[in-house]
C-alpha cells in the first residue's frame, strides 16, 4: 500500500517529536513528488529556512501535474 509505505517513513520523526516540513519539489511523469525535511528537536527555524531556500529555486517551474486529468 502506497500510504503505508510513506507513513513507514514519517512516522518515527512525529514519533519523536522532531520539527518537520513536506512540500513539493518537482514532477516526474505528470505525478507531483514531495521532500520532507526533519529537524533536530529545537530547530524548526533552521528547516523553514532551507525550505524557503528550496522553494525559492522554483522546482516546479509553473508545472501542473497532469497524472490525474483524464
Amino acid at each position: 500500500d502506497t500510504i503505508e509505505t510513506c507513513m513507514h517513513n514519517v512516522g518515527p520523526g512525529n514519533l519523536l517529536g522532531l520539527p518537520s516540513i513536506s512540500m513539493p519539489c518537482g514532477i516526474i511523469d505528470g505525478i507531483p513528488v514531495g521532500i520532507e525535511i526533519i529537524g533536530a528537536p529545537l530547530q524548526e527555524l533552521n528547516i523553514l529556512n532551507l525550505a524557503m531556500g528550496l522553494e525559492s529555486t522554483n522546482p516546479l517551474g509553473g508545472q501542473i501535474p497532469t497524472a490525474y486529468l483524464n
